[in-house]
């Protein structure tokens, strides 16, 4: 696992850590464990996220669904029921940067309680949905 903590501006004790986690992959090395009955294990480590592959079908069902949650979320900053601010918006920025790297598979947000991390995760969720590369079922964010 690869952890890295990055600290954020304005006095903030928000911050966010990178976690390799599992996933199903053809490409994986072997890590041997042993656990407390002795006993040896072989569990396969992921290398990077598997890209999947959508007929035109389904990326137009997607890229439909996917307008949809930035008009939810735009209802939303309009009606002041969310409000982004630029700490955020930084936040997010980094976590779809990061998310650019195929071998980042998991991303977590860790911060105190009333920090700003709902806020942080629908800045993530519009950032991630502006770039029209990245095609998701909207079911997997």
């Amino acid at each position: 696992m690869i952890y890295q903590k990055i600290e954020q501006p304005y006095n903030t004790s928000t911050y966010y850590t990178f976690t390799m986690c599992a996933h199903l992959s053809n490409e994986t090395n072997n890590n041997v464990e042993t656990n407390d009955n002795i006993e040896t294990t072989t569990k396969p480590i992921p290398t990077k996220r598997v890209r999947c592959e959508y007929d035109l079908l389904q990326q137009l069902i997607m890229n439909k669904r996917k307008e949809k949650v930035k008009i939810e979320i735009d209802l939303l900053k309009l009606t002041d029921k969310v409000v982004i601010f630029e700490n955020q918006e930084i936040i997010a920025s980094k976590v779809v940067s990061a998310f650019k790297s195929r071998k980042i598979i998991n991303v977590m947000v860790i911060s105190k309680t009333q920090s700003g991390k709902t806020g942080s995760m629908c800045a993530t969720i519009e950032q991630y949905l502006e770039d029209s590369g990245n095609l998701i079922p909207i079911e997997n964010i």
